[in-house]
């Protein structure tokens, strides 16, 4: 994870499921980024595990930016251990590997 920066973005190093099926799942190295970033928000507890799986992302909105230019997004992220809620202008994600085929969900970096 990359906390918001001079630039407003929020980053996620992610291992991105592509596909599941009884042979295994189609998983790749993807960076999920955040853009334009403001009242983030983390409530997370770290005392039994320090890995973090996310189970949704969900978005709402959106309603416009103070100058009215750009769309603005809420976003929730939960996670087995923590919440990430934030606004954003959107979000990017690039894939770092050809996906393969794993027998668990992870990449095991």
């Amino acid at each position: 994870m990359s906390f918001p920066d001079e630039e407003w973005r929020l980053g996620f190093d992610i291992d991105y499921i592509f596909e599941s099926s009884e042979a295994g799942f189609v998983v790749a190295p993807c960076h999920l980024q955040f853009a334009n970033v403001h009242s983030l928000k983390i409530d997370a507890d770290f005392a039994m595990d320090m890995l973090i799986f996310i189970s949704e992302i969900r978005r709402s909105g959106p309603e416009k930016s103070p100058n009215g230019e750009v769309d603005m997004w809420d976003f929730e992220i939960e996670c087995d251990n923590a919440t990430f809620t934030f606004t954003a202008s959107g979000y990017q994600m690039t894939v770092g590997k050809s996906p393969r085929l794993s027998e668990t969900f992870d990449i095991g970096r």
